[in-house]
């Protein structure tokens, strides 16, 4: 189960806080080829772009949106609430909207976490 308002969710399974954003690789095969990058297929069947030393994997094409973890959230027994770890300063670095909606998404994240370990 996961909460997301706008750029900002919650995944319930890693209980991490995550930032979305528009994916700058997706769709841009053709353009990259343009760029001279190649298509290399690997013995897996997996694939990426490559140029020289630079490599991006296939599944940086795959979705729209791209994701980062700004905070992990860990239930604390004995306060019987939740720890929340930042990563770095992403949280700092988030504009007034998204900050705002961070700081709902950890609300109610928490109440979940709480009542799930009840």
């Amino acid at each position: 189960m996961g909460i997301r308002i706008n750029n900002i969710e919650f995944n319930h399974d890693q209980n991490q806080i995550v930032r979305w954003f528009p994916n700058s690789h997706y769709g841009s095969e053709e353009s990259l080829i343009a760029m001279g990058y190649e298509r290399v297929v690997y013995e897996d069947g997996g694939w990426a772009m490559k140029n020289g030393c630079r490599s991006i994997d296939s599944s940086c094409f795959r979705n729209p949106e791209s994701c980062c973890v700004i905070a992990t959230m860990e239930y604390n027994k004995e306060e019987r609430c939740c720890d929340l770890t930042t990563t770095g300063t992403r949280v700092l670095d988030l504009k007034k909207g998204d900050r705002k909606d961070f700081f709902e998404v950890y609300r109610l994240a928490e109440k979940l976490i709480r009542k799930s370990n009840r």
